[in-house]
């Protein structure tokens, strides 16, 4: 099972990469408003690549709810936990 800490070191790694940063100071704050490379073609391929990291699937339903960062991965681990 991971934990909280574990997931936030997996986004900062996808968001990183999907949205061609050099660092990123992720917290549970964060929101799209934040990375100006945040839009919605890349919020697709960032849920992709979190669904392929953690093998877990996203309905739109779910996502279309987050508005931060800290609720994206409150619903990240009770999918993982669920």
């Amino acid at each position: 099972m991971m934990k909280e800490d574990e997931i936030y070191e997996m986004l900062t790694e996808v968001f990183v990469d999907v949205f061609d940063l050099d660092e990123l100071d992720l917290s549970p704050q964060t929101s799209a408003q934040d990375i100006e490379e945040w839009d919605s073609m890349s919020n697709i391929q960032m849920l992709v690549a979190v669904e392929r990291a953690l093998n877990i699937r996203f309905s739109t339903v779910e996502v279309s709810g987050n508005r931060n960062v800290g609720e994206f991965v409150q619903m990240i681990l009770s999918k993982l936990n669920s």
